[in-house]
């Protein structure tokens, strides 16, 4: 995995918790959708500390390039979201 994706990877995680944080404290978020969140950015951070584990996903579902099993992992969360309260808010 290129350094480029993973660091890109670390400032999703990043800025993922950041907006997690400020919804939060100004209780605009729902306890449900802070959860989901906070998964979601756990999993950024630890797919941009294990780059392994990507190799291996996308190795195991027959996707050519871990970062297009990222982009696909990503994709198939955001459409999973509880809501979009983050992004309008």
């Amino acid at each position: 995995m290129s350094y480029i994706l993973r660091i890109i990877l670390l400032l999703g995680a990043a800025l993922t918790a950041w907006l997690i944080v400020n919804k939060i404290r100004k209780s605009k978020m729902k306890m449900n959708d802070a959860i989901f969140w906070v998964i979601f950015g756990l999993i950024l951070l630890v797919l941009a500390i294990v780059p392994e584990l990507s190799y291996f996903m996308a190795n195991l579902f027959g996707i050519t390039s871990p970062a297009n099993f990222i982009f696909l992992a990503i994709m198939i969360l955001g459409n999973s979201s509880p809501t979009v309260t983050l992004i309008k808010g």
